[in-house]
């Protein structure tokens, strides 16, 4: 996961993404690395 990235789970909600830096975002989506974002990736459920 990048750095500056911050997942937490919230009953009911499911997890929520934050980003301290808005630059830990753009490496994220750079990177394919942002949490639960399963575009792309060979495990996808459908």
């Amino acid at each position: 996961m990048a750095a500056g990235v911050v997942v937490t789970t919230v009953p009911g909600a499911g997890h929520n993404v934050m980003f301290d830096d808005p630059s830990a975002f753009t490496a994220a989506i750079a990177t394919g690395t942002l949490p639960g974002d399963r575009r792309g990736s060979a495990d996808r459920q459908p």
